[in-house]
């Protein structure tokens, strides 16, 4: 992939990923499912890494999820809570389980 490639895609994924934040977020209905958010956003990441001089500071690997609609039930946990985060095989939920274990 060239400069110019990466520096387009990026910028591409960077607009979608923000689309669906949005629609996740704001609107409570996503046109893309976990997996594919996923994958873009695994994508997006691995291209930061390898091209880190078009990487840009408005970037949704840089912050977590979007607006929250104010209709969003506001909690707060008696003990930390912990997420799974992006685990696509085995190996990492046995490495979440281990993680767990160890906060315990």
């Amino acid at each position: 992939m060239t400069k110019e490639e990466a520096k387009k895609r990026m910028e591409y994924l960077e607009q979608v990923l923000e689309k669906y934040n949005y629609e996740y977020y704001v609107l409570n209905q996503s046109s893309v499912d976990d997996a594919e958010f996923d994958r873009l956003m695994e994508e997006l990441i691995a291209l930061e890494r390898d091209f880190p001089e078009f990487k840009s500071k408005s970037s949704p690997t840089q912050r977590v999820g979007g607006q929250v609609i104010d209709s969003f039930k506001k909690i707060t946990h008696k003990r930390m809570m912990l997420s799974l985060g992006d685990i696509f095989n085995f190996d990492e939920v046995y490495d979440f389980d281990r993680k767990i274990k160890d906060v315990l």
